[in-house]
């Protein structure tokens, strides 16, 4: 086997480039998605070629070693290259989401607050620092439950408000579908960044307050409906158990 990944170094850097090549159409134009698989592809390329290097040293191949080497910074210098190209042309594509999506005529969607927002600072003077939220009035709280989502300072980006009767320790997050073909949005990004922790809430009360999350699929202005979800995740048991949903019309960032 040794002898093999000496002999035949030079296919597994073709085998490489030609698999990670392949994933690229699969991240769907996701920078956080591209982002995380370059982590993954330098750890998959330092270690197969890594070890290909350290079999070639010890046969004393030295040519072969150094083929190693070079044929692993070629698969990462390629893959870049074509991932930055894959994105230069996604920038310039509409995403057709909320178009592909138009929402029902009969179907009730809630409307997320919106936020002004105004300039504390210096009005000769601009800065994103100086300006400062205004929120509109709030309607009383069910004595049930509540779920609040608002528009934050672009289109896809949201805040929302959690209340609830008594939870145990755990933690709470949102998840989001687009409403009528039920497509999960934003996935791992939106339970990320919505999670906030439950401890020690006995009695009902708030749980999040203005928690931002974004929603990407779509562009500005194409509105489409998605039910959002709020989830618990028990910190004792594991279990997972959705507690409130509503229908919101949304529209998506524009990355």
């Amino acid at each position: 086997m040794k002898r093999f990944f000496v002999k035949y170094w030079w296919i597994f850097p073709i085998i490489n480039l030609v698999c990670l090549l392949l994933i690229i159409p699969s991240l769907n134009y996701d920078l956080w998605r591209l982002a995380s698989s370059f982590i993954i592809v330098f750890i998959l390329l330092m270690v197969i070629q890594g070890i290909i290097l350290i079999l070639c040293l010890c046969e004393k191949k030295w040519w072969r070693a150094v083929g190693s080497v070079f044929g692993g910074v070629v698969c990462f210098v390629v893959f870049s290259f074509v991932s930055f190209v894959y994105l230069i042309h996604a920038s310039s594509q509409p995403d057709l989401f909320g178009k592909e999506h138009p929402i029902p005529a009969d179907m009730k969607c809630e409307e997320p607050l919106g936020v002004n927002y105004i300039n504390t600072g210096d009005t000769l003077s601009f800065s994103w620092d100086n300006f400062k939220p205004v929120e509109p009035i709030v309607d009383s709280l069910s004595k049930d439950s509540y779920l609040q989502i608002w528009k934050d300072f672009q289109g896809g980006m949201y805040l929302y408000s959690f209340y609830y009767p008594a939870l145990p320790d755990g933690k709470v997050f949102l998840r989001c579908f687009e409403a009528t073909e039920n497509i999960e949005l934003s996935a791992f990004r939106v339970r990320a960044a919505s999670s906030v922790e439950v401890k020690n809430h006995t009695g009902f009360g708030a749980i999040a307050n203005k928690q931002k999350f974004m929603i990407y699929e779509g562009d500005w202005g194409d509105y489409y409906a998605a039910r959002i979800e709020i989830w618990h995740k028990n910190a004792r048991t594991g279990e997972e158990t959705k507690l409130l949903e509503k229908i919101y019309r949304v529209e998506g960032w524009m990355r």
